[in-house]
């Protein structure tokens, strides 16, 4: 487990001009003689939930608190038998599965800092939505579509998000992930899930073109399913449902977040959202 999430006043002041939500009243305690910072516990984290609900019933607290800006991201890995042959392709590290779809969108730009080469587009919304009638999660947003293993000759292009498909050429260079900027839609029944809050960084996965392991460690959640349990939509083409062990990893950046009262919000979103897909 990750640390507890350190809470301070200007935390709960920013909260609570953001949200219209008074919460100061429920650290007492901590605030009076003084008061600086201190770990935000689980009992914690559910009484300020119920507060949330008491003050705006009309709304679902995961939407009342649901990230924005920066908005929440999301990493889909698909384990079967034809995507490990996929992963053969790579250069380096064939044992470790990439992302089939993310959200934002991660590409590879012979002109990033980064060695691998990757570059993280810029910031877009990833809406998530609960239906606890159905016992089924969804998210949308722009991200990117793995298209295979391309030589970077193919890939030294300018990237737009209106650029037509490369194709494949034959490898005369060395080779990269190509990811295409697309419209993503998916879908997952989270009955028969298993969700984890802070997962641990997988050694069969490769986080080049994700958000870091330690982004979801340190505030996402994992869900783990069969494919059959999971439809997805890429752009323009048919919906489809996937085969094989399905991971979806969740989370949001917190560097360059000035917004305490944000960061608070979506520690409160992300404990809602896994204790409504663990209980459904």
């Amino acid at each position: 487990m990750s640390a507890p999430m350190e809470l301070t006043e200007d935390m709960i002041q920013d909260f609570e001009s953001l949200y219209g939500i008074t919460i100061r009243d429920l650290f007492e305690s901590s605030i009076h003689g003084g008061f600086e910072s201190c770990n935000l516990s689980d009992n914690q984290i559910e009484t300020v939930l119920r507060r949330c609900e008491k003050t705006d019933p009309s709304r679902d607290v995961l939407d009342l608190l649901h990230p924005t800006q920066p908005s929440v991201s999301l990493s889909l890995y698909v384990i079967n038998d034809a995507t490990w042959r996929l992963m053969g392709k790579k250069e380096t590290h064939s044992d470790r599965m990439l992302p089939m779809v993310t959200i934002p969108w991660f590409y590879w730009d012979e002109a990033s800092r980064d060695k691998s080469g990757a570059v993280r587009y810029k910031e877009t919304i990833c809406n998530i939505q609960l239906d606890p009638d159905r016992l089924l999660l969804s998210a949308k947003g722009e991200g990117g579509d793995f298209c295979g293993i391309v030589s970077r000759s193919a890939l030294k292009k300018s990237f737009s998000p209106w650029r037509v498909l490369i194709p494949e050429i034959p490898d005369s260079d060395s080779r990269s992930p190509n990811y295409e900027w697309a419209r993503i839609s998916l879908k997952v029944k989270y009955k028969d899930a298993s969700c984890t809050l802070h997962p641990h960084p997988r050694k069969d996965l490769d986080y080049t073109y994700s958000e870091s392991p330690k982004v979801f460690y340190d505030n996402g959640i994992e869900i783990a399913t069969q494919g059959e349990n999971v439809r997805l939509k890429v752009g323009k083409r048919p919906e489809t449902s996937l085969a094989g062990n399905v991971l979806v990893l969740i989370g949001r950046p917190s560097k360059g977040v000035s917004d305490l009262g944000s960061v608070l919000g979506y520690h409160l979103w992300i404990h809602a959202l896994y204790n409504r897909m663990s209980n459904p």
